[in-house]
């Protein structure tokens, strides 16, 4: 009997290690998932940072583009207005010289 209960003894010893050292190994891999997860998480933060400062210089940059398209197209307006006026002024001088009003040298 006490050969017996020594035998089931170091069964269950052995059998307590192996799980003892199953435990310890999980909980090893629950402890370095856990800095893995911070580790991810602290990037994910500066990326969202770092996104949003994007964000915010293409919202800048999209409104630059909008008022530079505004002036550019009211530029476009006036020169279309001015080289309108210098052919109108053109063709009355071209007049006045053939009616003989205006002598250009």
């Amino acid at each position: 009997m006490i050969r017996l209960q020594t035998a089931l003894r170091e069964n269950l010893e052995k059998e307590h290690e192996r799980v003892h050292l199953q435990l310890k190994e999980k909980e090893n891999r629950v402890k370095q998932d856990g800095r893995t997860r911070e580790d991810v998480a602290v990037r994910l933060y500066e990326v969202q940072q770092n996104l949003a400062e994007m964000h915010l210089t293409l919202e800048q940059t999209h409104q630059n583009y909008n008022l530079i398209q505004k002036l550019r197209v009211e530029a476009e307006q006036k020169l279309a207005i001015m080289n309108q006026e210098h052919a109108t002024k053109t063709e009355q001088v071209a007049q006045l010289e053939k009616n003989g009003i205006i002598i250009l040298l």
